[in-house]
């Protein structure tokens, strides 16, 4: 199942997790040197899904960009 928008808290949480680990200014300054998404997760250090959270936090803040990856919502279960 890709990403449920249906599980409110299980999306909340993953939105909480990825503004608790990554800064902005780091995944910023990651998309600004044009590195590809899988090499910014690898350089961060976090699974794809959790900078896709991430993608979608920076979203909601204004900042206008497309995730190539659809998030699991249960990715942090693994």
């Amino acid at each position: 199942m890709l990403f449920d928008m249906s599980s409110k808290p299980e999306r909340e949480a993953n939105l909480f997790s990825a503004e608790l680990i990554l800064s902005d200014d780091d995944v910023l300054d990651a998309i600004n040197s044009q590195y590809s998404f899988q090499t910014t997760a690898s350089m961060l250090n976090v699974p794809l899904e959790l900078l896709d959270f991430k993608f979608q936090a920076l979203k909601y803040k204004g900042y206008h960009f497309v995730s190539p990856f659809n998030s699991r919502a249960d990715f942090l279960k693994k």
